[in-house]
């Protein structure tokens, strides 16, 4: 019997999206025209770590990739959340482009993300600020340490925080 399916259409699951919203892009990011859809998929509320946490799916035919903080940003309005409060990490696009998967979290609030999430995802985001002595220092230390014995161990350690 002859086969019925069209090589053409491509059948996309969107049943198991949560509802997407299109949003103009603004005139410097236009390569073409076009819409970019962010779609929420398998979000799940976490109670105990007072956070919505979901996987994101950007489609953007035919326009660059989006900025992770306006992704975060469109996230918040979409979930009435503090930016701050919004995460979205591993953001990988497909060969080709038009298509980006990543991760997302949604917190109640900056407190609560703070207690969770890891540091260095904190300070990318800009809510805390990681001081770090100069790389050739942290070496000089760790090396002269090798050295010292006992007591004289934790004097040369002393300085490191």
């Amino acid at each position: 019997s002859p086969s019925t399916y069209d090589s053409t259409k491509r059948d996309v699951g969107v049943s198991s999206h949560t509802a997407g919203d299109f949003f103009e892009i603004p005139k410097q990011l236009k390569m073409s025209e076009g819409k970019v859809r962010i779609l929420t998929k398998g979000a799940r509320r976490n109670p105990l770590l007072s956070r919505l946490q979901f996987a994101i799916e950007i489609i953007h035919p035919g326009v660059r990739n989006l900025a992770r903080t306006e992704v975060q940003e469109k996230l918040a309005q979409r979930f009435k959340a503090e930016k701050d409060a919004t995460l979205v990490w591993g953001l990988k696009t497909e060969f080709g482009g038009g298509r980006t998967q990543g991760f997302g979290c949604v917190y109640e609030s900056v407190k609560a993300l703070q207690k969770v999430e890891k540091k260095f995802r904190q300070a990318r985001n800009g809510i805390i600020k990681i001081e770090r002595t100069a790389r050739k220092l942290r070496k000089e230390r760790k090396n002269k340490a090798k050295k010292a014995r006992g007591h004289a161990k934790l004097k040369v350690t002393a300085g490191k925080k």
